[in-house]
């Protein structure tokens, strides 16, 4: 997107990380693990901060690899395509970023025939619920000791959830083996 300080610069407003089928083997393959990327939660939300406090941030990963695998991973065997982070600039947010990129994985997923997951932060449900994602369970995410916790929805969405054509036309390509671990990444502008 243009820069809103100068025209002629381009200005990275979203974000978002997807795991494939063939990306989170070659994860697996390259750090022996498929620990996801931690995620911060801005403490105006009512929600705690994981980034900076190793504790939670451990806690955090742990949780998010142990459900995976119960919630997704026993349960979609042919594999799923999961949203592992989105990220939007505050300036940029509600203005249709994040559903791009979101539907940008949705259509790889029914290209794929594979089911879309995604652990849902509190900014995000709405979204993901609006684009027709099922909550299939939650678990929460504690430090003893800790007063905060986290509540963290798995949500799923079918391939046979109809084919999404957004109104919007976004420019997106995969990024494959430059991003986090050789994870693929989307770009979408």
């Amino acid at each position: 997107m243009p820069s809103a300080t100068d025209a002629g610069a381009m200005r990275v407003v979203a974000f978002a990380v997807w795991d494939t089928p063939a990306s989170q083997h070659r994860v697996q393959a390259h750090t022996g693990s498929l620990e996801p990327l931690p995620s911060q939660q801005p403490s105006s939300l009512g929600v705690p901060i994981t980034i900076g406090h190793k504790d939670r941030m451990d806690a955090f990963k742990s949780a998010c690899v142990r459900y995976k695998a119960s919630f997704f991973d026993a349960k979609y065997k042919r594999g799923h395509v999961m949203l592992r982070i989105l990220l939007c600039h505050p300036d940029y947010q509600r203005r249709g970023a994040g559903k791009a990129l979101t539907e940008w994985g949705i259509q790889e997923a029914q290209r794929l025939g594979l089911y879309t997951t995604v652990f849902a932060s509190p900014m995000g449900l709405r979204l993901y619920t609006k684009l027709g994602f099922t909550e299939i369970g939650r678990f929460r995410v504690e430090v003893e000791g800790d007063e905060e916790h986290l509540e963290i929805p798995a949500l799923v969405l079918s391939p046979s959830a109809g084919i999404w054509e957004s109104g919007r036309k976004a420019t997106c390509g995969m990024v494959t083996g430059a991003g986090y671990n050789g994870v693929s990444s989307t770009v979408c502008a």
